[in-house]
This record gives C-alpha cells, sequence and structure tokens, in this order.
C-alpha cells in the first residue's frame, strides 16, 4: 500500500509512524515498529528515500526513538533521515526558545548522523503529560512571542545544514493559541502576526 500511494502521487519519501511513543499517536511498542518496517522498507525503492518514525518525546535522549534505531541497526533496516516533533516550553521568551530548538536538533543530528526533517513545531507548552490517558495542560504563547519565535527559528533553521526540512504547525483553534497562520474572515483568509513571520522568514 505504502509504495502503491507513493507511486500515484508522485512522491519520493515515505515517512515512517507518528508518535508512536504517544497514546493519542500511532501508540506502538518500538518491536512492533521494527516487525513492519520491512514494508515501508520495500516500498521505498527506486530512489524514494524513508524518514523514521516521528517521535512526540526526546528524539536523542528519549527512549523510544534511539531504542528502535539500535534494533533497526541490529536488524539490517534502513532509515535514511530524521522525523521530528519539537515544541518549544519557554512561551515567554522566544529567544531562549529558538535556542533551545537549535540546540535540540543539534542533539539529535550528534546522535544519529542523519539529516533531520523537523516535520512538526511552535511554541507550546504541553505540560505534565500523562503517559498512560495521553492528556496534558496546554500553555499557550501570545501573538507577539510567537511570531517573533518564528523568526528567530526560521533563522537558525536555515543556519543548520543537517536540517533538510521543517514545518510550522498550525493549530487552528482556540484563537488563544496563536499558532495558526491563517485566520479566518469568512470567505477569505488573512495573514496572522505569525504567517507575516513564516512569509517573512
Amino acid at each position: 500500500m505504502a509504495k502503491w500511494a507513493a507511486s500515484y502521487y508522485g512522491s519520493n519519501v515515505i515517512m515512517g509512524f507518528n508518535e508512536p511513543d504517544r497514546v493519542e499517536g500511532s501508540n506502538m511498542a518500538v518491536d512492533e515498529a521494527i516487525s513492519l518496517w520491512p514494508q515501508l522498507q520495500n516500498a521505498a525503492t527506486n530512489g524514494i528515500r524513508l524518514g523514521s518514525p516521528s517521535v512526540g518525546g526526546d528524539a536523542a535522549s528519549g527512549t523510544w526513538l534511539p531504542d528502535f534505531m539500535s534494533k533497526a541497526q541490529q536488524h539490517n533496516l534502513r532509515v535514511d533521515f530524521i522525523c521530528d516533533h519539537w515544541y518549544g516550553a519557554n512561551v515567554t521568551n522566544p529567544e531562549t526558545a529558538a535556542e533551545d530548538l537549535r540546540q535540540y536538533l543539534q542533539r539529535v543530528y550528534d546522535k544519529y548522523g542523519k539529516p533531520i526533517w523537523l516535520t512538526e513545531f511552535a511554541l507550546i507548552n504541553f505540560a505534565n503529560y500523562n503517559q498512560a490517558t495521553g492528556t496534558y495542560t496546554t500553555v499557550y504563547s501570545t501573538w507577539e512571542n510567537q511570531a517573533r519565535f518564528a523568526t528567530l527559528a526560521i533563522a537558525k533553521l536555515k543556519a543548520l545544514p543537517f536540517v533538510e526540512r521543517y514545518a510550522w504547525y498550525s493549530l487552528p483553534a482556540p484563537s488563544s493559541a496563536a499558532t495558526n497562520n491563517l485566520a479566518s474572515g469568512g470567505r477569505t483568509y488573512t495573514l496572522t502576526p505569525v504567517g507575516q513571520s513564516l512569509r517573512d522568514a
């Protein structure tokens, strides 16, 4: 199915499971992901690249992705690049948060030595995460801090040669979330402060 989908849509990339370390994600044990990985690897032929699972926790010093990558190596399974998510807990200081992101990605690269696709990032503090229930308290930033963070973070991402792709996480609601890049005006949409920063960056 993955091979057909990639071929049908003209894709040259297949990305692995989404947040398998989260109950509200794909919620998979490492061994289950390893057992299924050959299907993705078999689909990633003829120049199609294969990205790692994207974990919701720390990709460098957490447990899920390091365990997966170790077992993938043991089973001679292929991972061409690291997919990752990052949300900044320091919602009141965009300068510090942008540097936290840079340092984090450097740690991830130092650990695996592979290109990185940052497939979700924004300034949101998912506090008090409960692994068993998949619930947490969410603390949002202000529009001003979020927009400033977007500008600073993208400048740092562009300066990291191992970061191949990055994608902002635009949370559509509530409006206080201050991460969405478009605001609805009925039949038309306008750029939010975050959208303006992303455009200009």
